[in-house]
């Protein structure tokens, strides 16, 4: 049994165990898209046991939107199992969500042009850009390539914006990064 329940402080995942036989550890996996997924965490498995066992980790950076989890197994002799993945659905935002890798201005946004600076990620790297509400309504999704200057103008892609608070999400082949924007 695998399961995981989104809290303020992330994504609590569980599972079970009913025996184990020559367990090392546990690779536990996320992803976005339920297709690629990185290694978020190991945790070391019980050996040889034949007690019901209980696990459990706290993501505490899970990405905002449907989150998909999996657990692989892995014995001492390298052969392992991959079990089905779950999802889970994370749309806390916690208050000084702001991503020192990703830079959104004026924020609080009132009026004019609004910018997303891309400084550390190197131009022409493809990106997906993401703006969410608060409570996980899409609000736009744009695939793009970062440009020379490392500026996109958020306006020209999200039109206007109600008051309200945003999630910024920018997502490339190895990292995601979110940051919050706050429209006055």
């Amino acid at each position: 049994l695998f399961t995981g329940i989104a809290s303020e402080s992330g994504i609590e995942l569980q599972w079970i165990t009913s025996s184990e036989e020559n367990n090392d550890f546990f690779e536990l996996q996320r992803s976005i898209d339920a297709v690629h997924y990185n290694t978020i965490a190991n945790i070391s498995g019980a050996g040889t046991s034949k007690v019901e066992l209980n696990y459990s980790y706290m993501d505490k950076s899970p990405n905002f939107g449907t989150n998909y989890y999996r657990l692989k197994q892995v014995d001492f002799d390298g052969a392992y199992e991959v079990h089905p993945d779950i999802a889970v659905d994370y749309y806390q935002v916690p208050d000084n969500l702001v991503n020192p890798l990703i830079a959104i201005y004026p924020n609080p946004y009132y009026a004019g042009d609004l910018m997303l600076n891309l400084i550390n990620i190197e131009p022409n790297t493809s990106l997906l850009l993401e703006v969410f509400t608060i409570n996980g309504k899409s609000i736009s999704s744009q695939a793009m390539l970062v440009p020379e200057n490392h500026e996109v103008n958020l306006t020209d892609i999200t039109g206007s914006l109600a008051k309200g608070i945003y999630l910024v999400r920018v997502i490339t082949s190895t990292n995601t990064f979110t940051s919050k924007l706050v429209v006055n």
